[in-house]
């Protein structure tokens, strides 16, 4: 009866251990688990970059030459495209670069010839840039106009400035002329002084309203044009951004021209 009580203890004790054993085989797995994956992720936090996201720009593309051209646009050495033509055109473009890259090379060439017209650098940020390729005289430079550095206007609104440009030939180029801007109803708007290629600020108007001016030499305050047209923002197509330039047909007339 001893020896069976015995073996009865013995098996007991030895179910126990086999339990005891299992347990702490799992308990040394799962520690060494925790251990492994504390580890994996220290190191991650040590070495690890946090993920970049890149950044996002538009660019819009548009042309206003007397002459007729085939541009090529590179960008960053990528040709963005090889067939944007003039005298008007207009080519928009999404351009994904990093956090690091703030300023990009620019070139604009003759697609046909491979004549290298502009080689610059631009600022890269995350908005909507318009770059507007000009060529003001037939067989002139070409070139890049200002861009421009104010905020977009509300919807339903448009943008203009004016640039007081070279007149015809054999008319004289003012030094400077006074610009009384008005509205087609005769509403001024503003009164400005634009000396030899000098571009007016920015101004911002509802899309169906349309501007003319009232022309002085500004050396002596001397009326030269009464009434210059009246630049149509419908029927021409404005987009947010516009430039005109204003210049002599003749001693006495001046037109406002919208050029880009």
């Amino acid at each position: 009866m001893f020896i069976q009580h015995l073996k009865a203890y013995l098996v007991l004790n030895k179910h126990h251990y086999h339990i005891n054993c299992n347990m702490k085989k799992a308990n040394i797995f799962i520690l060494s688990m925790v251990a492994i994956l504390s580890l994996a992720v220290f190191i991650g936090c040590k070495k690890g970059e946090p993920i970049e996201q890149p950044n996002r720009t538009t660019y819009k593309f548009t042309t206003y030459t007397l002459d007729t051209f085939q541009f090529k646009i590179v960008l960053n050495g990528v040709v963005l495209t090889d067939t944007l033509r003039s005298p008007i055109s207009v080519a928009n473009f999404s351009i994904l670069f990093s956090n690091n890259d703030t300023i990009g090379s620019l070139q604009i060439l003759n697609a046909i010839s491979g004549q290298l017209y502009i080689d610059t650098t631009l600022t890269l940020e995350p908005i909507a840039t318009t770059i507007s390729i000009v060529q003001f005289d037939p067989g002139g430079i070409i070139e890049l106009a200002p861009i421009p550095n104010d905020p977009p206007p509300v919807v339903g609104n448009y943008k203009i400035r004016y640039q007081f440009r070279p007149p015809n030939s054999g008319i004289v180029f003012l030094d400077s002329i006074k610009c009384v801007i008005q509205t087609s109803t005769n509403i001024v708007i503003d009164t400005i002084t634009l000396s030899q290629f000098e571009f007016s600020n920015f101004y911002e108007t509802q899309l169906n309203t349309n501007y003319k001016m009232k022309i002085f030499d500004a050396y002596n305050d001397t009326l030269v044009d009464n009434t210059t047209n009246t630049l149509n923002s419908v029927s021409l197509g404005f987009t947010d951004f516009n430039t005109a330039r204003v210049y002599a047909t003749g001693n006495t007339s001046y037109i406002l021209q919208r050029i880009y």
